[in-house]
């Protein structure tokens, strides 16, 4: 069950994170590469009695390598690495994930 529950909850990430969602416009002179520098480091997310996913974020030339963990009773079960990149098109800067 909480197998099914953390697959169910890493592709919900998954999904969120390859929509094209324009929270703002580039209008407004927000540099995106700056405010990804923010995500630098470690952040964990308690996602149950005694689940965790942990998720790193490393700067890594122009873009950044990723490590996301699902940990239960402080064991990891299952891994994920990727890395995020930009890109330029239509004027605004899009974020890319590719995940293995």
């Amino acid at each position: 069950m909480k197998r099914i529950m953390a697959l169910c909850i890493s592709g919900l990430i998954a999904l969120c994170f390859s929509m094209s969602i324009h929270a703002q416009s580039s209008q407004q002179g927000l540099d995106q590469v700056e405010l990804m520098k923010q995500f630098i480091g470690s952040w964990t997310a308690e996602t149950g009695v005694d689940s965790t996913l942990v998720w790193e974020v490393i700067p890594s030339g122009k873009g950044y390598e990723e490590n996301i963990y699902f940990k239960a009773k402080g064991e990891t079960y299952i891994t994920h690495n990727g890395i995020i990149g930009f890109t330029w098109e239509f004027q605004t800067v899009n974020m890319i994930f590719l995940w293995e």
